[in-house]
């Protein structure tokens, strides 16, 4: 696999970026493998980690800690911020290739308040060390680097712009996801005004329906989007966990977008192509997330299509 991710990403250019990094910020900078294992190093690993290094126990290790902190932050399509199993603050960046995690950059560790007794009483309570070296565990702390909050979100975006081009794919990926969870925010709200309805059954908004057709028709994106999302947010609430149901409504609903810009006067050698594509991506798709970011993915390039027939449209109009 070290292999592999060296075939994607300049290994020189790599270490360039890292090293740029640590001497900036003074963090520790560790390129991963898959497994959270270093691959390469910038700095020395802290007193404070060498203290308890051999003494986590088998699944609970840091490599363990680090690849599943990567995960998370491919997930989430950005550097994410976590204290390790020690109690120490970490920066991790996922490099990512056709949806696979194949490793991460790993910067920390650091503090963002001076250390306290908490500190050591939680670690230590949960992973015990030998009286001696407990002992030692104030003095190691305080030769962590200090760094508050507001710099390390400084950092973090430092961070993602010195790193997201070095693999295209990995930065498609964090844009993916990043839109993923917004549409899953704005649902979400959907689904808590339909929870708090004064109707006695949910019966299907059609008229939200109609005037989702209707903002695609006129060229109204932003509009559109709102519609969609609301209607989507219907569908979860009313279909439950039925992901092929989900999937039934999706296939019917981008039909619908379809026909809709080919009654607005939309170029028909256009929308089928686009209609054909979406369908069959909507058919291999296998969470709800995807079906939804699917669904509402066809606004755009419809829109677009319908803007061609009347440039005066905008995105807000």
């Amino acid at each position: 696999m070290e292999t592999f991710l060296y075939t994607l990403i300049d290994q020189a250019q790599l270490s360039e970026s890292l090293e740029a990094f640590f001497v900036c910020s003074g963090l520790p900078m560790r390129l991963l493998d898959h497994q959270g294992e270093v691959l390469l190093q910038f700095g020395e690993d802290s007193s404070y980690c060498r203290l308890y290094e051999n003494h986590f126990p088998p699944g609970d290790t840091c490599p363990e800690h680090h690849i599943r902190a990567a995960a998370r932050a491919q997930n989430l399509g950005e550097p994410y911020l976590f204290a390790c199993h020690a109690g120490l603050n970490h920066l991790v960046f996922p490099l990512i290739h056709r949806a696979s995690l194949l490793g991460a950059v790993l910067a920390g560790p650091f503090l963002m308040h001076e250390p306290d007794v908490l500190l050591f009483q939680g670690v230590t309570a949960k992973y015990p060390l030998p009286r001696i070296q407990a002992t030692q565990l104030p003095a190691a702390a305080g030769e962590l680097p200090v760094i508050p909050p507001e710099k390390v979100t400084q950092l973090s975006h430092l961070l993602l712009h010195l790193l997201r081009s070095l693999i295209l794919d990995s930065r498609q990926q964090q844009v993916a996801n990043q839109e993923k969870l917004h549409q899953q925010s704005l649902i979400h709200e959907s689904i808590q005004a339909y929870k708090f309805t004064a109707l006695p059954a949910l019966t299907y908004p059609a008229d939200t329906e109609k005037e989702l057709l209707t903002c695609l028709k006129t060229g109204n994106l932003k509009e559109a989007e709102q519609q969609l999302n609301r209607l989507l947010g219907f569908l979860l609430l009313e279909e439950g966990n039925r992901l092929q149901t989900l999937r039934n409504r999706a296939l019917e609903l981008c039909t619908l977008m379809s026909r809709s810009a080919l009654e607005g006067g939309a170029d028909s050698s256009l929308i089928l192509p686009l209609n054909s594509r979406y369908l069959e991506l909507l058919l291999g798709d296998t969470t709800m997330e995807n079906i939804c970011h699917h669904l509402s993915e066809i606004l755009r390039p419809i829109w677009n299509v319908c803007s061609a027939i009347s440039p005066e449209r905008t995105v807000g109009s």
